[in-house]
């Protein structure tokens, strides 16, 4: 077995630090979409305001995803269905 590379850090520190990278990607994805928007970028032959609901619906199934894994941590089987 390898020793540790690094301090060891707790387990719920390394969830936290998780749980606010996945916020912070919500976040830019939803910036990302209305950047995109404002240069009414998307397909050709589309309105972009049309397609601004294309990224925005990934982003908050992503965003539901994270939500349920996060509160089912507390049950394995559960928070392995939505993780795996």
């Amino acid at each position: 077995m390898n020793p540790p590379l690094g301090p060891a850090v707790p387990t719920s520190v390394g969830l936290d630090r998780s749980f606010v990278l996945a916020i912070l990607m919500v976040i830019l994805g939803v910036m990302a979409a209305t950047d995109l928007l404002v240069r009414e970028g998307g397909p050709p032959g589309t309105d972009a305001r049309f397609f601004y609901i294309v990224p925005l619906s990934g982003m908050m199934i992503f965003a539901a995803l994270i939500f349920f894994a996060f509160r089912g941590r507390t049950k394995p089987p559960a928070h392995k269905r939505l993780t795996s």
